[in-house]
């Protein structure tokens, strides 16, 4: 693993808590095999986790193995208002985590919704301020989908840590412009979405749908692999690794076989020409590269 680019990783753990993605064969894993994961990622230098409130039981998955472990991640994880078991107050939120986590603070609280962040930015609701700039909670930030979302999040200060889509498709021609000025005024930028929930590693041939749309362009990225001898995964993984204003790079594996294989294809020596190439592919509907938007 390069010096530099393990500190760049944070593990997802949606998995941990859902069975997730459209290439995942596993399903949720148990927490033997999450045992494992941590471990393996801990040692390799990954030290971030990102969690969220909606993600099933994963806080307790990730509480469970702090019990058993002397490894202590740093945890980003998402407000989300539909959880109902958690206090209304965001401070008092907080304070559960840092219990249940067993850890001194968290590293970012995220609105893991947009427009749940406005609703409270807007009307200041429920002691959102009790969090800016409190010892218990690093950073502040919200999750987003859309470049107009990044650039009204330009406008709001306490807001530290941006994690947006960035990957192949969904790319520097898509993204490079806004990214660019929040790096610039000093915002982390955590990228999600790195394997586009395995749509990458797809037979163009099996898809179906609206998927269909993306054929021409996942045949040119699979010449790309081919004709630079780089698995699918390298490409997928050291796109986003290579792009100064990205500060993290996030991903979700399925098993242990997937993190190591991650790892492994961790490769900062791939030519700038290759980049070049992902940059310059160009998605007419930026829609679809919201999965959410997907007919399979």
């Amino acid at each position: 693993m390069n010096l530099h680019s393990d500190k760049k990783i944070i593990l997802g753990t949606v998995q941990f808590g859902l069975n997730y993605g459209i290439n995942n064969k596993f399903g949720k894993p148990n927490f033997d095999v999450v045992k494992h994961i941590l471990d393996t990622a801990f040692k390799k230098g990954i030290k971030f986790l990102d969690t969220a409130e909606v993600y099933g039981d994963s806080h307790n998955v990730i509480s469970r193995y702090h019990e058993v472990s002397n490894n202590r991640f740093k945890i980003i994880t998402k407000y989300s208002a539909s959880q109902l078991n958690y206090s209304i107050n965001f401070l008092d939120r907080i304070k559960e985590l840092v219990k249940l986590f067993d850890v001194d603070y968290l590293y970012a609280y995220l609105f893991h919704s947009y427009e749940e962040f406005k609703k409270v930015v807007d009307y200041n609701l429920n002691g959102f301020d009790t969090i800016i700039n409190n010892p218990l909670v690093t950073k502040v930030g919200v999750s987003v989908y859309s470049n107009e979302q990044l650039e009204d999040v330009l406008n709001y200060d306490f807001v530290k840590i941006v994690q947006v889509p960035y990957n192949l498709l969904d790319n520097d021609f898509q993204r490079g412009q806004v990214l660019s000025k929040l790096h610039a005024k000093g915002v982390e930028i955590h990228t999600r979405s790195v394997f586009l929930q395995g749509l990458f590693f797809k037979d163009v041939k099996s898809l179906t749908g609206n998927l269909i749309e993306f054929k021409e362009k996942l045949e040119l990225i699979n010449s790309i692999s081919d004709e630079n001898e780089l698995k699918k995964v390298e490409l997928a993984l050291n796109y986003p690794l290579s792009k100064k204003y990205i500060s993290k790079v996030l991903i979700g594996v399925d098993s242990l076989e997937q993190l190591k294989e991650n790892i492994k294809s961790i490769n900062s020596s791939i030519d700038l020409k290759v980049w070049k190439k992902i940059d310059n592919i160009k998605i007419k509907d930026n829609q679809l590269l919201n999965p959410s938007k997907w007919d399979k």
